[in-house]
């Protein structure tokens, strides 16, 4: 808990310490000499890249794909939530989660503030 409060302490006076170092423009000129045409070609091939993987999801019939993919997971958590037996949980196990859980809970909440 320390610790957060030395690491905000530590953050705050370097922000307010930080030391200005006068360039007279230097880094804006330098920006300015920057080659724009990698970064618009890298733009154009990010656009056209989405373009293709939309037209194939389209193309195949991703939706379909997409519903029956989300079908199965579901049917999957709904068959492994009832295939569950509750009779080889003991009451010990049981503690012992609930243990685990308050645990936690308790270290999130103190490490919150």
């Amino acid at each position: 808990m320390t610790d957060n409060n030395d690491e905000k302490l530590i953050a705050r006076f370097f922000e307010e310490n930080r030391p200005e170092i006068a360039d007279n423009g230097f880094s804006r000129r330098v920006m300015r000499r920057l080659p724009a045409s990698k970064r618009n070609l890298s733009r154009l091939w990010t656009a056209l890249c989405s373009l293709a993987g939309l037209a194939f999801f389209l193309l195949f019939n991703g939706f379909a794909d997409l519903r029956v993919a989300l079908g199965n997971v579901f049917g999957d958590f709904v068959g492994a939530l009832f295939s569950a037996e509750g009779a080889s949980l003991s009451p010990l196990m049981f503690l012992i989660a609930l243990f685990t859980l308050g645990a936690v809970t308790v270290f999130n909440l103190a490490n919150a503030r």
